[in-house]
């Protein structure tokens, strides 16, 4: 699956929701987790430390990135027409490149945040399932 900026900073902050209980329970499982560019960015950019930022990457580095070519791009800003066509007006494009490449690779994204419920009504997105915290 793949795995939000948002159930990675919970993750790191040590909240206990449901989300970051799924996320727990794919690494101990060795199951498969991946992140994006554009993820680990939003996530290493907020630590605060030099400690805690270099321990997260070296984790985070670690997890396969996935990404768009150039049709993905271009699925990418179709879906973004597509949304706002719907009435789905978001606040970034980050969330639209984020569900364009969980759609591309074909995995469900682990997320905390409300867009993506949005985005998957309308669209071929698959979120994860939620897990009892």
């Amino acid at each position: 699956m793949l795995v939000d900026s948002s159930v990675w900073i919970d993750h790191y902050i040590g909240q206990n929701t449901p989300e970051v209980g799924n996320l727990r329970i794919a690494l101990a499982s060795g199951l498969p987790v991946f992140v994006t560019d554009i993820i680990l960015v939003e996530v290493l950019q907020g630590f605060r430390s030099e400690k805690d930022f270099a321990l997260a990457s070296g984790q985070m580095l670690h997890f396969p990135r996935l990404s768009l070519d150039d049709r993905g791009y271009l699925a990418a800003a179709k879906l973004s027409r597509q949304l706002r066509s719907k009435g789905v007006n978001l606040g970034s494009v980050i969330d639209v490149l984020i569900a364009q490449i969980a759609i591309t690779h074909v995995q469900p994204l682990l997320t905390t945040d409300t867009d993506f419920k949005f985005i998957a009504l309308h669209s071929e997105l698959r979120l994860a399932e939620r897990e009892s915290a």
